[in-house]
């Protein structure tokens, strides 16, 4: 990237504020990966191959791939695959009416999806050459919630709001994260998350509520114990 891209990245910016966008608006049509669009058709199904790698190219292996149908009635769960010790991958996917996605990740790594298609901008057939998903590390938030007596307090749902430590969009606007998680009673475990920072609301089914602000870098393990 030469010197002068974060600069046009700033006047196109500014030009679009200017014309009464808000900049959380900006932040979308400026996206890279809002610009990047899948195929979507009537698709013939197959095999789907490929590996997956970390971000310095040695293969994960014994991970669960996940392979999403998403066509007029929204996006369903199909099936899943593990990879090989090489980090190789194979799913068919069936015949459908839209597109394909591919996720993995959860873990030690950052959740990845990747859509799939065997057509062409233009509509004609194509078969998808195999894939390279590169799955960056991630970070897990521990939350642990017992009674005053010490017994487990009550299953609840977990709601999660802040900001991505990222380059989006040249470090104006960082991407948002949000998540909403239900839970068994005492405990909530939430993995491949990215670096970022906001805040966590629990509500609990007792009617008891829990706030506090998280900070997460990739790698980490953050963990909060609360008493009720």
């Amino acid at each position: 990237m030469n010197g002068t891209t974060p600069r046009r990245g700033v006047l196109i910016v500014a030009i679009l504020v200017c014309l009464g966008l808000p900049l959380a608006v900006v932040a979308q049509l400026y996206s890279p990966s809002s610009l990047a669009t899948v195929p979507s058709g009537d698709q013939p199904g197959g095999r789907i191959t490929g590996r997956l790698v970390t971000e310095d190219g040695r293969p994960v292996a014994d991970h669960t791939l996940e392979l999403h149908l998403v066509g007029p009635a929204g996006r369903r769960i199909h099936g899943s695959t593990r990879t090989d010790a090489r980090g190789r991958f194979e799913i068919t996917a069936p015949p459908i009416a839209g597109y394909y996605l591919l996720e993995a990740g959860g873990g030690d790594f950052q959740r990845v999806v990747r859509g799939v298609s065997y057509l062409t901008e233009e509509g004609e057939l194509r078969l998808p050459e195999p894939l390279e998903l590169v799955l960056p590390p991630g970070a897990t938030l521990r939350v642990t919630l017992t009674r005053a007596d010490g017994r487990p307090a009550s299953g609840g749902t977990l709601y999660l709001e802040g900001r991505v430590a990222s380059d989006f969009l040249f470090g104006l606007v960082p991407a948002g994260i949000r998540l909403e998680r239900s839970f068994d009673a005492g405990a909530v475990v939430i993995d491949g998350l990215p670096s970022a920072r906001g805040n966590v609301r629990i509500v609990l089914e007792s009617g008891d509520r829990v706030e506090f602000p998280f900070e997460l870098e990739v790698g980490q393990t953050l963990e909060r114990a609360f008493e009720l």
